[in-house]
């Protein structure tokens, strides 16, 4: 694995509240999202990346894959939802 991605740390304690994990309840979408990242392979993403030094250092892939599947994943259950609500008789 690279060694300069830029990792989130969920663990870093913050003045309010003291622990992220204190936001959200336990089933909330965003834990379910984290733990299917988890079984995605991203291999292919890390070796496109060159992570060589220059520039700076690029966000973790897995970060950047939760946020996208978190901020389309409410969007995505509404429209299908509407999809099947509208072909209810």
């Amino acid at each position: 694995m690279a060694y300069s991605y830029l990792r989130p740390n969920r663990d870093q304690p913050l003045l309010l509240p003291p622990d992220v994990r204190d936001w959200l309840p336990e089933d909330h979408l965003v834990w379910f999202v984290l733990d299917v990242v988890t079984m995605v392979d991203l291999a292919a993403f890390r070796k496109r990346h060159p992570n060589d030094g220059v520039g700076r250092r690029a966000y973790d892939p897995a970060m950047m894959l939760a946020v996208l599947m978190n901020s389309v994943a409410p969007i995505a259950a509404m429209s299908s939802f509407g999809y099947f609500h509208a072909a209810l008789p």
